[in-house]
């Protein structure tokens, strides 16, 4: 089951990256392109790749905050529970006795 949804996870990943790509690409080539005015269809295309862009790089931008936000609760977490559990005699069971 983890093989399968990290199967498609790649997937779904490339498939992103294939569409902000060709994206990039389409604006780059057609942003001289010979405008026929109101209701061009290049114009249309290119504010729908612009409009796609905006809307993926805010999503991919979100996510990244909450992996940091994720990694710093994970981090204080781990050093709380390192700092409260200190070795010392009662807890290693030392017997003091002459």
């Amino acid at each position: 089951m983890k093989k399968r949804i990290r199967f498609f996870s790649f997937l779904l990943a490339g498939v992103v990256f294939f569409v902000l790509l060709f994206s990039v690409v389409f604006i780059a080539a057609e942003a001289e392109h010979d405008c026929s005015g109101h209701g061009c269809a290049v114009c249309a295309q290119i504010a729908a790749c612009k409009e796609r862009l905006e809307t993926i790089s805010l999503a991919v931008g979100i996510q990244v905050l909450c992996l940091f936000l994720r990694n710093i609760v994970v981090t204080t977490e781990k050093s709380r529970t390192m700092i409260s559990w200190q070795p010392t005699l009662v807890r290693l069971k030392v017997k003091l006795s002459n």
